[in-house]
Parts: structure tokens; C-alpha cells; sequence
């Protein structure tokens, strides 16, 4: 077991803060995007940090958190700008880790080198050393302590018995957990390391404080087993995963120039778990209780709050966190002009965004100014400049906000996004001046805002991706068949990113008066108006099919659509029939619109064949019986004046048939062969014709046998 004494813990800092310290300061080693947070933990040499913000959020470059068991440097103290990446669509691991006893642990191939062994021992400068499988969310391969040179690799995946490997709960918290483990030449090395504290219990108190244990029975001298959260809350965690539905997803920062920031998450104030309160800027000065923004990523609809440190809370709630307006709770109230839809109940959401556009419609308050507080995301009068609105293109809202109060009195313009700026002036007597060169800054400098302040809002999660309807085709009824009245009216749902179907509404409309004869309410299961489509996948067809007791009459044209909802609670668009042809393109089925389908106008004719005698010999006289009816409006009744016939002979070629144009004929036929007989019947009232046809076994006639005497 190798162990490393704290005189050479001082010699290798001298390597370390020497020679790997300032190459991987050289080298940018952060940037604004690491989204990996928080620390790990082994026994022998204490915290890892993965991101400089746990001691450094915004102080530039000086640690603003003072925390030993944290390995942080006292306040004030220069600070490394480091931290972790992990690609989400890659999976691939970047950047550098920090230990204060063992110094840097890397994930950039270009300083570790080639690990000693696969995974990833081989591959361009470029290439990963580590890696989450973006399939399971497991992480395979290595990381580097620098200070031990090629006994400082340290393995995520290591295949050993007993001990969970390294993986990241992705679709949930974004927490790690599992072990790592460093073996050195002669193992242990510095052995395990923990990502969470949830991987074990340790005894508390007692005289063997800190030690492992699995009861109270290991914990010697009056010490108890607890779960090692319960002593020390840490873990490591992925800070860019889709967060769940119920949690704050909106983050980042807003900017207006008379009230100054606004923080659209307590993480923006407290985004390592240590409640520091006043930095960055525009922070809670006091004890404040968890705050956030949240977009339900299915429907966009907003909820929570945010923060401003000179005007307080801001609302996206029309009835508070209770959705109960006759009590207090952050309620808004309705805003004072459209959009304000509210269901009822409080249950109406006063923003939303379109997850198909990106475009922010409705309202936020300040609650503080009262009905001066409203703020307004999308300009309600594009005809009058300057046009406005708030917008989000890929996970980044940009644009502008605007609250006006009374007679202009309000506190003007919210930005999202600093790069909605140009350029301003960063120092010189007008800095923050809007400018175009530096000779409008008076000894400033002129910048692009981002260079100077680089705020945005953003959004943590993916939208759900709208459901669609495509193929709708109608109505689906043969010719000829019984119970003519009526229409199977055929959608597809198409949901990109795999969800299900949820529910779908139904509409079916006259089309002469655009009067609604079908309504179906919403369908989540087979009903006398719902189809069984519940759970329908993407690219799956439902249908339902209507008759007269859903309000169709014959010979009437009729409009129809249809919208779907997912699991996620994203809703497709109203979605109108509109097919060049009806299907089945036959005739009598095709109405000639694109947007209709048209009812038949009476049920077909039909025909029963019948023949006598039942058996058939060649050469002899087969009376033919038709059967036929039509359908007089009300019942079917016996062919009249309104029929016309067709009798043929459509295979043999065998048979004499006396007359091919009444309801009954005879039939001959010249020789012993199988026969198929057709007859027609046609509606001349409608011009409906349908066709029934009887295969026969013509057989030789057998001569007569006459009995004698010999």
C-alpha cells in the first residue's frame, strides 16, 4: 500500500504549482460552458473540486468562499480559473479538476498523455480520455493527478467487484455517482474516489470518527452509523441536463438600467450548496428560500419567480404557488390586456412560450409596483415602432421586455441577452455609454457588451417536440356496402423526439354552414365518441369512424380536423383535412374538394343469385333469380322502374343467356365446364350500380336409363 507523506505532498507542489499550475493557466484551462460542479472525495487526500465557481463564482480570479473542509483557499487568495466539460452529445470529458493536497487531475490528453490501457490509450492529441455513454449515462475511461506522473491515472470504469462505477443520472438530477479508483504502481495508490456522498455510511463520533462502517456495531466508543450525506452534503454534478418538470429550469441573468440585474434562479446566487447571499450583483442581501423560473417543457407555459435586488419579486404566477387567488401567495392578478385565457381556478398561465417558434408571448409583474409592475414580452401593436419581444433560439432567450407602468413610469426595457446591446463603453467618465468607437468613450474603451458583461437567460432542458398530423385521409368506405352512411376518418401521429399519444380531439363540421355535428371532447380512451389510439407511437395511424348516430345524413359534405397531445402535454396545431383526392379514389367516392368529403347519397342496390334447378347440366334451361332491391330511402324494397339489369357470363364462355337486360333470365349452357355468371343492378335515381356474381359446375347431362326385360 503506497502512501505519500506530507513532505513529498510539499515537494510535489513545488512540481505542481511550478511547472503543470501556470502550462494549464497558459492554456485557458476554463471556459463559461464547463458544466460540471461540485467535489469528490478521498480518504487520504480530502476534496477534489471540479469547477473554480466553489470557491471562485464571480470574485475574478480571488476565492470568495472560505471553506477547509472544501479545500478552499482563504478569501481573497488568488484563484485558478478551472473546471469540467462533458459534451452532452458526445459525451466527451474536457478540462482540469483540482485538489488542494494532490494538486491537478486532467482530462486533456495533450498533458496527461495516453492512458496506460484501453479505453482510449490510443488516438489523436485531440481525442478523449474519458467519456459518458450517452446511451446508459455510464462513464469509461480515465483522468490524470499530474503531480504523480504515470501512477496519478485514475480509472472510472474499473470493473471491480463490490463497488459501483462511475455513472451520471442525466434524464433526472444530473448527480453523479459511483467510485473511481487510483491504484499507483503499488496498489492502492490513493484508492477509492467518492462522487457522492449517498456511497456510504460512516461512523459519527465515537473513537473511530469518519471510519466506514454498514450498523452501529462497527462505530466504537458511543459513535453511530449514518448515511454520509447526513455529516457532509457533497457530490459532483452535471449542470446542463434537462431538469425535472417541476424544478426551476430558467436561468441566468436579465438586465435594465434602472434597477439593474435580475436573477431568474437561486442558483444564480447560490450555485454550489453554501448560501453565499450579495454576489454576483443583484442577489437576495438577506435569507432567501429557493427561487426559479420554470417553463413546462412540454406546453411553455410559464410559472415561479424572479429576483431583483432593488424592486424585489417578480411574478409569473396568476394566483400564486397555491393557483388560489383568494389568498396570498405572489398572486398577479390578470394582467391588464390580452393574452389573460385563464380555465379557471387560477390555472391560466399569464406567459407562454411557443415551443414550435421560440417566441415569448404575455406577462410577468413586479410585485412590488403593483398594477405599475406589469411587464410585457411581446409587443401588441406591431405596427408601431420600436417593435419588441422576447425569444429563445436553441437553449439562449434574447430581445427585450418592457414595463411601462402609469404614463411611462415604469422601469422601461429588460434585456435577455447582452448581445441585444452593440457596443458601450467599458471605463473612460461615460462607461457603459452606448458607443460606436472608442473616441465616444472619453478614455474608455468601446466593446461588445458580451466582452464586457456576459449575461444572458437561458433555458436548462430540451423542449418537447410539437406533435404533428399528417396523412389524414377520408372517408374510407367502399362502394357497395351495407350501412353506406358512413365515414372512417384516418390520421397519422408523428412525434419526432419518440413520445406517445396522449389524447386527441375530434371535429367534424357541415360544410355548407360550418356548423359542428361532431364534437368527440377529449379522447384518452375508446368511448362511443373516442377511438382506443391512447399510446400510439410516432407514425401510428388512428382512426375512428362516424355514422349516423355521430350526426351524418346522406348526401352531405362535411369538413374535419383534428389535434393532438403527447405525454409531455405539447399539443399539435388544429389540423385541417385537406387531400387532393378522397380515398378510395373511385367513383362515386371523390367529391371533387380538397377539403371535404361527401356523404353517399342513399344506400347501394343489391342482389342475392339464386338459380333453379340447384344443379346445373349442360344443355339444359337454369332459370336465373337476381334478388334485387333498392334502397327506396327508408327500407329496401323489390326493383322497380328505378333499376335497370345486366346479366353476363365473365368466365367459361359457355352459356346462352335469353335475355342479359331483366331482374330473372334463363340461362343455357352448351357444355360441361365451370361458368361464372355476373349480374348488375344500377339505381337510375342515383346512378349507384353494384355487381354480385354466381360460379356454377355445369355438369353433362346423363342419359335416361330404361329398365327391360331380357
Amino acid at each position: 500500500m503506497q502512501y505519500f507523506s506530507k513532505i513529498k505532498i510539499i515537494f510535489l507542489f513545488i512540481l505542481v504549482i511550478f511547472g503543470s499550475f501556470f502550462v494549464l493557466q497558459n492554456r485557458a484551462i476554463a471556459s463559461t460552458d464547463d458544466n460540471i460542479k461540485g467535489w469528490a472525495w478521498n480518504s487520504l487526500y480530502g476534496w477534489i473540486s471540479f469547477n473554480s465557481t466553489g470557491c471562485d463564482a464571480d470574485c475574478i480570479g480571488l476565492a470568495c468562499t472560505s471553506d477547509g473542509t472544501l479545500g478552499c483557499p482563504a478569501i481573497g487568495t488568488n484563484y485558478p480559473n478551472y473546471g469540467v466539460k462533458v459534451d452532452e452529445t458526445t459525451g466527451d470529458f474536457s478540462g482540469n479538476a483540482w485538489s488542494s493536497n494532490l494538486g491537478w487531475i486532467s482530462f486533456e490528453r495533450s498533458v496527461t498523455g495516453n492512458p496506460p490501457e484501453a479505453p482510449y490509450n490510443t488516438g489523436a492529441i485531440s481525442d478523449p480520455i474519458a467519456k459518458m455513454n450517452t446511451s446508459d449515462d455510464t462513464v469509461t475511461g480515465w483522468a490524470k493527478i499530474l503531480s504523480m506522473g504515470n501512477d496519478g491515472w485514475i480509472r472510472f470504469d474499473h470493473g471491480l467487484v463490490g463497488t459501483d462505477e462511475v455513472s451520471i443520472d442525466v434524464g433526472g438530477t444530473g448527480k453523479f455517482s459511483g467510485w473511481a479508483y487510483n491504484s499507483g504502481s503499488v496498489a492502492p495508490g490513493i484508492g477509492w474516489v467518492s462522487f457522492n456522498c449517498s456511497n456510504y455510511f460512516v461512523c459519527d463520533g465515537g473513537t473511530n470518527n469518519g471510519t466506514i462502517c454498514m450498523d452501529n456495531s462497527a462505530c466504537t466508543g458511543g459513535g453511530t452509523c449514518k448515511d454520509s450525506c447526513e455529516i457532509s452534503e457533497y457530490g459532483v454534478e452535471m449542470t446542463s441536463v434537462i431538469l425535472p418538470p417541476s424544478g426551476p429550469n430558467v436561468s441566468g441573468w436579465g438586465w435594465n438600467s434602472g434597477v439593474g440585474w435580475i436573477s431568474f434562479n437561486s442558483n444564480d446566487c447560490d450555485n454550489d450548496g453554501i448560501n453565499y447571499l450579495g454576489n454576483p450583483s443583484g442577489c437576495p442581501a438577506t435569507a432567501y428560500t429557493t427561487y426559479g423560473t420554470n417553463i413546462d417543457l412540454g406546453t411553455g407555459e410559464f410559472s415561479g419567480y424572479a429576483w431583483n435586488e432593488n424592486v424585489g419579486w417578480i411574478s409569473f404566477n396568476r394566483c400564486g404557488t397555491d393557483k388560489d387567488c383568494g389568498t396570498s401567495d405572489g398572486d398577479t392578478g390578470n394582467p391588464p390586456n390580452s393574452p389573460t385565457d385563464d380555465p379557471g381556478s387560477g390555472s391560466g398561465m399569464i406567459a407562454k412560450l411557443d415551443t414550435g417558434t421560440g417566441v415569448v408571448t404575455g406577462w410577468a409583474k413586479i410585485l412590488s409596483l403593483g398594477d405599475n409592475g406589469w411587464i410585457r414580452f411581446d409587443d401588441d401593436n406591431e405596427t408601431t415602432l420600436p417593435n419588441y419581444g422576447v425569444f429563445l433560439s436553441g437553449n439562449v432567450f434574447s430581445g427585450w421586455a418592457y414595463n411601462e407602468g402609469v404614463g411611462g413610469t415604469g422601469i422601461g426595457w429588460i434585456s435577455f441577452n447582452c448581445s441585444n446591446y452593440a457596443k458601450i463603453c467599458n471605463g473612460g467618465s461615460n462607461a457603459g455609454a452606448i458607443c460606436t468607437v472608442a473616441g465616444d468613450c472619453s478614455g474608455g474603451t468601446c466593446e461588445n457588451l458580451c466582452d464586457v458583461s456576459d449575461y444572458k437567460v437561458v433555458l436548462n432542458g430540451s423542449l418537447n417536440a410539437v406533435p404533428t398530423i399528417s396523412n389524414m385521409t377520408a372517408p374510407n368506405i367502399a362502394v357497395c356496402l351495407a350501412n353506406a352512411l358512413r365515414a372512417k376518418l384516418d390520421w397519422k401521429f408523428n412525434d419526432t423526439d419518440g413520445d406517445i399519444l396522449q389524447s386527441y380531439q375530434l371535429w367534424v363540421k357541415k360544410a355548407s354552414d360550418n356548423n359542428t355535428v361532431f364534437y368527440s371532447g377529449v379522447c384518452n380512451s375508446a368511448t362511443a365518441n373516442c377511438a382506443n389510439c391512447v399510446g400510439w407511437t410516432d407514425g401510428d395511424t388512428c382512426s375512428f369512424t362516424l355514422n349516423a348516430s355521430h350526426g351524418l345524413v346522406y348526401n352531405t359534405s362535411y369538413k374535419w380536423e383534428v389535434i393532438v397531445t403527447d405525454d409531455k402535454g405539447g399539443s399539435s396545431m388544429v389540423t385541417p383535412y385537406n387531400s387532393p383526392t378522397d380515398s378510395p379514389n373511385v367513383l362515386f367516392v371523390d367529391d371533387g374538394n380538397p377539403l371535404t368529403f361527401t356523404t353517399f347519397e342513399n344506400e347501394f342496390p343489391t342482389s342475392a343469385i339464386t338459380h333453379l334447378p340447384l344443379e346445373i347440366n349442360a344443355g339444359q334451361d337454369i332459370q336465373f333469380m337476381s334478388g334485387a332491391k333498392y334502397f327506396d330511402g327508408s327500407s329496401y324494397v323489390n326493383c322497380d322502374a328505378n333499376c335497370t339489369y345486366f346479366w353476363e357470363e365473365i368466365s367459361g364462355l359457355n352459356a346462352n343467356i335469353a335475355t342479359d337486360d331483366e331482374i330473372d333470365t334463363i340461362i343455357n349452357f352448351n357444355t360441361a365446364m365451370d361458368s361464372t355468371i355476373q349480374f348488375t343492378v344500377t339505381d337510375t335515381t342515383t346512378g349507384y350500380s353494384c355487381s354480385g356474381t354466381k360460379s356454377s359446375d355445369v355438369m353433362q347431362k346423363l342419359p335416361k336409363w330404361i329398365e327391360t326385360k331380357k
